[in-house]
């Protein structure tokens, strides 16, 4: 229960963060949360929509996954 509560808290500060404009603090909070939980939907559409308004088109992780972004969607490509 303690951490779904520490994933509940981290996921509120970064929608506070992405409200207050302050895009790498968002992306920091969600990155917190998606090394607990990988598959948390909520953590990664905030940090691409964390990215995409502070011009971060393409981007990647130490996964080797790459995020494209254009309007109106996100797409995931595997590798370089």
């Amino acid at each position: 229960m303690l951490l779904r509560t520490q994933q509940t808290l981290r996921l509120n500060m970064a929608a506070a963060h992405l409200a207050a404009r302050d895009y790498g603090a968002c992306v920091a909070a969600c990155g917190e949360v998606l090394a607990e939980d990988p598959a948390c939907v909520t953590a990664l559409l905030r940090r691409a929509r964390a990215h995409m308004l502070r011009g971060d088109f393409q981007v990647g992780d130490s996964t080797g996954e790459r995020w494209e972004f254009q309007l109106g969607a996100v797409r995931v490509r595997r590798g370089t």
